[in-house]
C-alpha cells in the first residue's frame, strides 16, 4: 500500500500544514520503498492526480507522460 507524504508527517502548527500542503501539494506526492517500487508504479500504472513519488533513499520519480528519475 503506497502512502502520501501528508499522511506521514506529523505537523503540530496548523499554518505550517497549510502552508506544506498549499505550495507543494504533499497530498499528491506519494512514498515508495524503493526504486523498483517508484518505477513499476509510475512508468507503467500511475494512480490518477499523483505526479510525483519518493523512494525511501531520496530518489523522485515523476509519471509519465514525464517520466524521469532524479537521482
Amino acid at each position: 500500500m503506497l502512502m502520501t507524504a501528508v499522511q506521514v508527517l506529523e505537523i503540530s502548527d496548523a499554518v505550517i500544514a497549510n502552508c506544506i500542503i498549499d505550495q507543494r501539494r504533499v497530498e499528491f506526492i506519494l512514498l515508495c520503498e524503493n526504486n523498483a517500487q517508484g518505477t513499476s508504479v509510475m512508468l507503467e500504472n500511475p494512480p490518477p492526480n499523483y505526479v510525483e513519488m519518493f523512494a525511501m533513499n531520496g530518489d523522485q520519480f515523476y509519471s509519465k507522460p514525464c517520466f524521469r528519475l532524479l537521482l
